[in-house]
């Protein structure tokens, strides 16, 4: 008895954990508060995170590219070859009135243990992050939280996790920016992972902060987690590359804004 109420236990639990497991993150021009004290506007950031109606998109239904003198004396053919393979993986998702989230894993990380040693790093797998940057689409684990306005009067340093932030702290002083594909309401997991936050100050306490920004961690453990970051403005490491996109990338990508 003790035995089948286990596994009805823990087949509610498998259903609940499916139920909700990604998120995305839109992007767009930043919004008044968006500062480098609250750790926007950082080296290599074009935009902010957004609400859902509030993102910038693309909008137009053809994109001309070209490729420069000085990428084609660097990167040769092959370069040309990598970029538009990057391309097709953009030009091969369906429209997002057709486009079933089941067809894309969860995970879509592969390694070259030989471009790992050269330090080598994947250029089609560069530019697809870059594409969906461009189009809209920003790093979900950056902003499953993210600050709204910091005080002192309201934090201290006792409070620095999610566990023990005061009531009111979500909205009002961290927001959630990241999105369930299916369901288009604020969650915390990404790609099956669920996170959770902590605060972080740079400064001297009570008197000046440089920068208070939030860091989101893994609540769930797992030997090879990283797998599981979606392409859209994550960093890849060198010998790391994908295939296409994960759950969360067609999600974000399947607005009908991207059509």
């Amino acid at each position: 008895m003790k035995r089948n109420s286990f596994i009805i236990q823990t087949a509610l639990l498998l259903a609940l954990s499916v139920a909700r497991v990604g998120a995305f993150a839109l992007q767009g021009p930043y919004a008044s508060w968006m500062t480098p004290t609250l750790a926007y506007q950082q080296p290599n950031d074009i935009g902010g995170p957004m609400d859902i109606n509030e993102e910038y998109r693309w909008n137009v239904p053809v994109v001309t590219y070209a490729f420069d003198q000085s990428f084609l004396e660097y990167f040769g053919s092959n370069g040309v070859a990598a970029v538009e393979q990057a391309i097709g993986i953009v030009n091969e998702l369906p429209q997002a009135s057709s486009i079933d989230l089941a067809n894309f894993p969860l995970d879509a990380r592969l390694f070259n243990q030989f471009a790992n040693a050269e330090n080598q790093y994947d250029l089609k797998t560069a530019t697809l992050g870059l594409l969906l940057e461009q189009m809209g689409l920003a790093d979900p684990i950056r902003y499953v939280f993210t600050m709204r306005r910091f005080d002192w009067n309201f934090f201290n340093q006792w409070l620095s996790n999610e566990s023990g932030w005061p009531p009111g702290t979500i909205p009002e002083y961290i927001i959630e920016r990241g999105f369930d594909p299916e369901e288009l309401t604020t969650s915390h997991y990404v790609n099956g992972f669920l996170f959770s936050a902590r605060l972080r100050v740079y400064g001297v306490m009570y008197s000046s902060v440089d920068q208070a920004e939030v860091i989101e961690f893994p609540l769930d453990i797992y030997p090879n987690a990283e797998r599981f970051v979606p392409v859209a403005g994550a960093g890849w490491p060198p010998g790391e590359y994908c295939q296409g996109f994960t759950l969360d990338d067609a999600g974000g990508a399947s607005l009908p804004a991207f059509e």
